[in-house]
Order: structure tokens, then sequence, then C-alpha cells
């Protein structure tokens, strides 16, 4: 009975133990990074509103992670607000120009608001100049996407494509008919290897 009492009381102990280490514990701060993991996680499944303020906070903790500034543009696209987009896009990319890891994601983001606001020229200037001027297919960016796209099912991501049908309309809204045509025509053939390969 005694050795059945100390071993009760021996778990007890370790028990309080614990729990008193556990709720020792300093808080804990997320990173700017973490904010924007669950911005892009709540923008993955559609829910965009909450996606902006995670975004938005991690701008708040550090005004120079380019996520969080893509994250935002990306978002105020798909609430309809395509000026803001524009906005948090040139905000960052004026403060930070040069390269850095996914600087496509922000040309492509810019063509898109410019086209959402019927600024064709604008538009063409960031699909043209810009992404497809940058794209490096060394190092892969030949097949950019944007990953975080949110359909509702499964993998349909933006990709280079959709910047070259952006460009189409463009240069046709523009009367650039046979600029329009090449790039309808580089898109079908971009779409076609795009098929046939996976």
């Amino acid at each position: 009975m005694m050795r059945l009492t100390y071993k009760i009381m021996i778990k007890a102990v370790f028990f309080f133990i614990m729990i008193f280490f556990i709720s020792c514990r300093g808080d804990i701060i997320p990173l700017d990074s973490d904010l924007s993991s669950y911005g892009w996680n709540y923008y993955e499944n559609g829910e965009y509103t909450e996606a902006l303020d995670w975004f938005t906070d991690a701008i708040k903790k550090d005004s120079s992670h380019f996520d969080a500034y893509n994250g935002v543009g990306w978002t105020m696209g798909e609430l309809r607000q395509a000026d803001s987009a524009i906005y948090y896009f040139e905000r960052y990319l004026s403060r930070y120009p040069g390269d850095f890891d996914n600087i496509l994601d922000f040309y492509a983001g810019l063509a898109f608001a410019y086209n959402a606001l019927g600024e064709d020229g604008e538009a063409r200037v960031y699909a043209q100049n810009y992404f497809f001027s940058n794209q490096n297919t060394e190092i892969g960016d030949l097949y950019w996407c944007f990953c975080h796209a949110y359909n509702g099912d499964d993998e349909l991501h933006i990709n280079e494509i959709d910047i070259r049908l952006i460009l189409a309309i463009s240069e046709y809204k523009l009367g650039n008919f046979k600029e329009s045509q090449t790039n309808i025509n580089s898109a079908y053939t971009a779409l076609s290897s795009y098929l046939l390969s996976g």
C-alpha cells in the first residue's frame, strides 16, 4: 500500500512540475513571416478579409517585409480594389526596387490590377516590360505561377499564360492587333506544352 501511495505521489509531483514549467513559458510573439503565412492560409481558403488583417499586421510589424505587401496587393485585387492593390505593389517596389524573391508576383499583380482599371497602357508595360523581361528561364521562371490562387477546387493557379492573355487584351484594346495575335499564339503554345508535360 505504501508503495502504491508513493507512486501516486511521484506522479502528482511530476504533473505539478510540468504544469509549472508550461505556465512559466513566455509569450510567443509571431514574426512578420508567421503573420504572412497566416495571411496566405486565409487567402488560399478564400477568406480575403481575414487574410488582409494578417498581411497588414505583418506590414505594421516590419514595413520592409515583401511578402506582406505582396499579400495585401493580391488580396485587394480579390476584394475588387484594384487601385489599392496598385498602391501596395508600387509602394513596396518604390521603396525596395531590384531583384528579390517573388518580384514576378508584384509585376503580375500590377498587370492584372491595371487591366482591371482599364489602364491598358500600364497593364501592357507591367506584363511586357517588367514581367516577361524579368523572367529568367535559366532558373525556372518560365514556369512561374502565383500558387496562392483560390478557386474553390484544387490546383488552378495563375501562371505566365494568364499574364500573356492580359498582355494580349491590352494590346488589342490599344489597337495593336498584330501584337495581340502574337501574344494569343504564344499563350496557346505555352498552354499546349503545359498540357502535354503534365
